[in-house]
């Protein structure tokens, strides 16, 4: 009789299939085959599992046990299968990434790409850096475009998904101004990874960017009615965002090119959902 023992390689039971996680397949106790002077050998064969996943050359074994007709087990009664990991070290990164001007304080959370799983967890640090046009701050609140922070991204193993995120806080800056930007420093990979060894940039659309006038269509008038009326507005406008943002004049405004009707109310927006 024959069984597998796993020793580093991780085995699926024999009443499942490979997964993706998995290096081969349990095998039961079994008979060989029976030997004897005619067929004095016998292969074994073990199905083996493919994954993506980085990770250590690994071991299993092949144990050999309760033989029959009066043979003993010799030495060695125990064989040793070995995979050679063909997977590529994980690269992880970071890319620039951009957060819409928020009317109130919100948590962003940073994209982070891996290439492929490795078997163990993935670790990077990061942290905000001052650089850019961006003002930090320890809390939100005046002019203030983002909070300082800075943590460590755990990726588990066996997945490309973080479990704990890269999080930083975008504040509403209340004052006028256009995009602006700040860096994530990102440093320390964990041994089985690789990363880039350039910082992230993030960039925060201005959500009041400048004064608008907006003129609305007139009301439809007979051709003898010798006068036709267009409406105009002033109000700030973003070009990042399709929003509404409130002056303290108007009540009101959308970005430059909404539509309005006579009275002032916005239309159809050209089309587009850009009012909410």
């Amino acid at each position: 009789m024959w069984k597998t023992v796993p020793v580093t390689a991780s085995e699926a039971p024999s009443s499942s299939h490979c997964d993706g996680t998995k290096d081969y397949i349990q095998q039961l106790p079994s008979a060989l085959a029976t030997m004897n002077s005619t067929f004095p050998s016998e292969q074994i064969s073990v199905t083996t599992c493919a994954d993506t996943a980085q990770e250590p050359d690994e071991t299993f074994d092949i144990v050999l046990f309760s033989p029959t007709s009066g043979a003993q087990i010799g030495t060695p009664s125990t064989g040793v299968g070995t995979f050679l990991d063909d997977d590529p070290v994980p690269t992880v990164t970071v890319p620039n990434f951009g957060v819409g001007q928020p009317a109130t304080a919100v948590v962003a959370t940073a994209p982070v790409n891996v290439s492929n799983p490795s078997g163990a967890a993935i670790t990077f640090d990061w942290a905000t850096a001052t650089t850019g046009s961006a003002t930090a701050g320890t809390a939100c609140g005046g002019t203030v475009d983002y909070v300082t922070a800075n943590g460590q991204v755990h990726i588990p193993a066996y997945s490309t998904t973080p479990d704990v995120p890269l999080h930083v806080t975008i504040c509403h800056d209340a004052s006028n101004s256009a995009s602006e930007t700040f860096k994530l420093n990102i440093t320390s990979y964990s041994a089985n990874a690789s990363g880039q060894t350039t910082n992230a940039t993030v960039t925060i659309g201005g959500g009041q960017s400048g004064v608008g006038l907006f003129v609305s269509d007139p009301a439809p008038v007979s051709e003898n009615h010798g006068t036709v009326t267009f409406g105009l507005r002033r109000g700030k406008w973003s070009a990042t965002y399709k929003g509404d943002y409130d002056d303290g004049d108007v009540g009101f405004l959308c970005r430059i090119d909404s539509c309005f009707d006579a009275t002032g109310v916005i239309r159809d927006c050209c089309g587009q959902a850009c009012c909410i």
